[in-house]
């Protein structure tokens, strides 16, 4: 079997292992005391679509009734969430009562019941995304046999500000990156251990991570990589042809294990097959791609049984003296990109320019129209000013160490390494800028790269007396530190190292709830009338509201044009980017704002109240 470690681990006492545990439910705890808190004040996009817009209602009723078809609820295709968030459907008796009056442009919310039907769609994913750290926990502690490397990762997954941010959130995201890190994880368990309950393991992820988001289909790909890597650098062929044979049965098994999982949950594909070969196999016409992987695994099972691996016994004698080069400049690449971003944009030094590209860019004409390396360096401005510090050090460190010097889960490093970089060339090859929701299934694998970081740095003398519970708290209490510091909106962190001017992420729909209060304070007729340029203010304001379309524009102008002294208008980043009516008539006027507020304190994320008279 793989060894991943090249040190023994010492055995912890049974009084650390309850010490261990009783940490973990410490973390475990404290995700639940700021995740619950503002939970069900505020509305980000997108989410109408899975509650309102009835995806998830769409779905169970498609199953209960056979009508297949209707089971394919978005092309992402988020049946995952139909599945733990749409246990809150049960519970959901009285949706329509979120909305007191609807008028042909304007609403009026009752705002109590739209945070209740909030908190009965959230608060499952909340829970499960919380519970699955025990997972983590379990899986990395195996893997490294390390059970304090396994409570540090689940630790600081559980306390990401990033993480714990879209776990508030009914979205396909929020499940998207645990179900892709679980799948690593496993596959590098079963690696290792060789066992079929492993493998089961990972199908079974595989298949919720293809059900949740096809962004998942790297994972074909990136799995075989691992496989490849590992029969071509880290094993010995020689006396392990039987084993290779299984592993790459194993391999086949675990992806075709994963896509009838999908198809199961999705049998919309036996009524137009188009859902599952052209919408995921061949997506972007890429096809051959997933075929000759399967290709290449079915011949290296061949290779194994018939001829005892002898072709890659020789590939492994021309290719093992790079082994290296090879791995060592993928760390180095990563690396590299992600010490040049820290450095171009914490200094202000502003390099090739690359500061005049907004994060939302995503493949607007400016970013298409950029080089295709400027395009691969900005995908790192988002994880890395995404990571809390103590995280982002702790990765720099192992990456540094691990290009210079040997650590103790070499193999590890490279392949988790290997996976950042792999992403970042696939999302630039799509000619699409990631941000911080897009690239977020690089969490969790980051954050376990970090804590293999900080065991490295605490191997050296002077640290090697510091006793592992000491460094529990700390890890604690600095994760605690960056949590507080950007409550409660936690998916907008961004870490110090980013200037203030600068951004990472919009609000989101963070902001809508206070903005609500303080007209609410501000007004001096409860029967007032709000205006807001992004949607996520109005639910919680009691006077009549309307955000901006192209189906209100023309009456929004017309109020816009009125002399009136009952209007309110609320201003957000992303409202001027799509729409800049009220931002003109504002900046006409000479009005300033009557209340505001700055989402993690940073001037370009406002949200802002004014008054028309």
């Amino acid at each position: 079997m793989l060894k991943f470690s090249n040190m023994n681990q010492k055995k912890i006492s049974s009084l650390e292992n309850w010490a261990v545990g009783l940490i973990f439910l410490l973390a475990l705890g404290l995700y639940f005391c700021f995740g619950f808190f503002h939970l069900t004040k505020f509305d980000t996009a997108d989410e109408h679509f899975w509650i309102d817009s009835d995806r998830i209602a769409q779905y169970w009723q498609a199953m209960k009734e056979g009508d297949w078809k209707k089971t394919r609820i978005n092309n992402k295709p988020g049946i995952s969430l139909a599945y733990i968030s749409g246990i809150g459907l049960a519970f959901d008796k009285n949706h329509d009562a979120e909305i007191k009056e609807r008028g042909a442009v304007f609403a009026r919310y009752d705002s109590q019941e739209f945070q209740k039907i909030n908190f009965l769609y959230r608060f499952p994913l909340l829970l499960f995304n919380g519970l699955f750290s025990i997972f983590f926990f379990w899986i990395i502690a195996k893997l490294t046999e390390n059970r304090w490397i396994g409570l540090w990762s689940a630790t600081l997954i559980l306390l990401s500000p990033i993480l714990l941010g879209i776990s508030q959130i009914v979205n396909p995201d929020t499940l998207s990156w645990l179900f892709c890190s679980a799948t690593i994880f496993s596959f590098l368990f079963f690696l290792k251990t060789g066992l079929k309950k492993i493998a089961l393991l990972t199908a079974l992820f595989f298949g919720l991570a293809l059900a949740t988001k096809y962004i998942a289909l790297i994972l074909v790909y990136f799995l075989f990589f691992i496989f490849l890597s590992q029969l071509l650098f880290f094993h010995k062929a020689k006396n392990d042809s039987q084993e290779i044979f299984r592993q790459a049965l194993a391999y086949l098994a675990i992806i075709l294990g994963g896509f009838l999982l999908l198809v199961f949950l999705m049998p919309a594909v036996f009524v137009k097959s188009k859902y599952l070969f052209a919408d995921v196999i061949d997506f972007d016409h890429k096809g051959f791609i997933f075929w000759s992987v399967l290709f290449a695994d079915a011949m290296i099972a061949l290779d194994a049984f018939f001829w005892k691996s002898r072709a890659l016994i020789f590939c492994q004698e021309q290719l093992g003296r790079y082994k290296g080069v090879i791995f060592k400049s993928i760390v180095g690449i990563v690396a590299g990109l992600s010490v040049f971003t820290l450095v171009n944009w914490a200094l202000g030094i502003n390099f090739f320019d690359l500061e005049a590209v907004p994060f939302d860019s995503r493949q607007s004409d400016f970013f298409l129209s950029l080089p295709f390396w400027k395009k691969l360096i900005l995908q790192a401005r988002p994880l890395v000013f995404s990571l809390t510090p103590l995280v982002l050090l702790a990765l720099l460190f192992v990456w540094l160490k691990t290009i210079f010097q040997k650590t103790e889960h070499a193999f590890l490093v490279h392949m988790l390494t290997a996976f950042v970089l792999v992403y970042w060339i696939v999302v630039t090859m799509q000619n699409l800028l990631v941000n911080i929701r897009y690239g977020i299934i690089l969490q969790p694998v980051v954050i376990f790269l970090a804590t293999l970081g900080i065991w490295e740095f605490l191997q050296h003398k002077p640290f090697r007396k510091i006793h592992k519970l000491v460094i529990s708290f700390l890890i604690i209490a600095l994760s605690v530190i960056s949590l507080y510091l950007v409550k409660p909106f936690y998916f907008n962190y961004a870490n110090g190292l980013l200037p203030r001017e600068n951004l990472i992420t919009g609000a989101w729909g963070y902001g809508g709830y206070e903005a609500g209060q303080a007209i609410t304070t501000l007004a001096e007729k409860k029967d007032m009338i709000v205006i807001a340029d992004y949607p996520g203010i109005c639910p919680f304001v009691a006077g009549r509201c309307a955000d901006i379309s192209n189906d209100n524009k023309e009456k929004v102008i017309e109020i816009l044009n009125q002399n009136r002294d009952d209007v309110y208008f609320v201003l957000s980043r992303r409202g001027q980017v799509r729409w800049g009516y009220i931002g003109q008539f504002i900046e006409a006027k000479k009005k300033p704002p009557l209340w505001e507020l700055l989402i993690d304190d940073r001037p370009g994320n406002f949200i802002r109240v004014y008054k028309q008279k």
